[in-house]
């Protein structure tokens, strides 16, 4: 009796690249590890729907957004 493993590898075996391809990013969604193509899907959406919202005023950028993170974390009062 063959067990589950060896019954996925068997299947794999038969796949050609792509399909084993398709295969990797579906186990690798299922696992909650993004592929990078995915990822950058999801990043590219994402700035699609803010620029939407938001308009010509632009996306701070990452800079900018530590830039203003540092300059507030420097007016927290200080305990000592």
């Amino acid at each position: 009796m063959q067990t589950l493993d060896d019954q996925i590898i068997a299947h794999l075996r038969r796949l050609d690249d792509t399909q084993k391809r398709q295969v990797l990013e579906y186990v690798e969604e299922l696992t909650g590890k993004p592929s990078l193509k995915h990822w950058l899907e999801d990043a590219e959406r994402l700035r699609a729907d803010l620029t939407e919202k938001y308009g010509d005023r632009g996306l701070p950028s990452a800079q900018s957004l530590l830039d203003e993170l540092r300059e507030e974390a420097s007016e927290w009062p200080r305990r000592g």
